[in-house]
């Protein structure tokens, strides 16, 4: 998946009623890209058999491949930065059987170009911010830790950007520190004091689609594992 560029320059829409624009499965002729690796020498190569013939692409025309979307969705984080630009975060999470929360290439994405003030995907077994991540099957169980850093006393909002094939599903915003659930079908104003939280907030999921009384559940009860202490905590969230 692909992920928008977070600010607004010339040709790039904006905030408001317009959209992002985010890449696509091709990569553009004259566009730069990273490669890494885990060797610490070697080569890569193309194959013309790599080429797809697309709007941006006039030197290959090949068969195209029958791409099925998976379970998929973008988060959003709005804040204005210190020299007044406003800026738009997007994170992407790819659900897929066989994947985990450690580093896996090719579907996991380092963030490298974090600001002051930003939002991160921030998995204990990795170590390192990511923009998009790819996990497990989704499930009831499920719990995405979700890093916040914050350089200024403005307000951030918090928002779904996208869900793809996600019909029935809810995704919930989890303070663990208060014990507030929210629902982010609708975006959430944050005011949050000057600091790095990497253990506080959480997205887990609910809904009819996972047959099981999610809604009831979370305004009930909250667990989940504080890997900073080590420790498991149970929170009654009516009391």
């Amino acid at each position: 998946m692909g992920v928008a560029a977070n600010s607004i320059t010339a040709g790039t829409a904006g905030l408001g009623n317009e959209n992002y624009t985010e890449p696509t499965n091709y990569i553009a002729i004259g566009q730069g890209f990273f490669v890494s690796s885990t060797n610490t020498g070697g080569s890569f190569s193309f194959k013309n058999t790599q080429r797809e013939f697309s709007t941006s692409s006039i030197f290959f025309k090949g068969a195209k491949a029958n791409e099925t979307p998976g379970r998929n969705f973008k988060l959003a984080f709005d804040y204005t930065n210190s020299t007044n630009t406003k800026i738009h975060r997007q994170l992407g999470i790819n659900f897929k059987t066989g994947n985990t929360l450690n580093y896996e290439s090719g579907y996991d994405s380092h963030l490298y170009d974090q600001q002051p003030t930003d939002v991160y995907w921030r998995f204990p077994e990795i170590g390192s911010n990511l923009v998009i991540a790819g996990v497990g099957e989704i499930s009831s169980q499920m719990q995405i830790p979700l890093g916040i850093a914050i350089d200024s006393d403005d307000p951030v909002k918090i928002m779904i950007d996208e869900k793809v094939n996600l019909n029935g599903y809810s995704i919930y915003f989890v303070d663990l520190l208060t014990g507030q659930i929210i629902n982010l079908e609708t975006p959430k104003t944050l005011n949050l004091a000057k600091g790095t939280y990497n253990d506080r907030f959480v997205l887990i999921f609910g809904g009819t689609a996972l047959g099981v009384d999610d809604e009831v559940l979370l305004n009930k009860i909250t667990v989940y594992s504080d890997n900073t202490n080590k420790e498991l905590v149970i929170k009654n969230n009516n009391n």
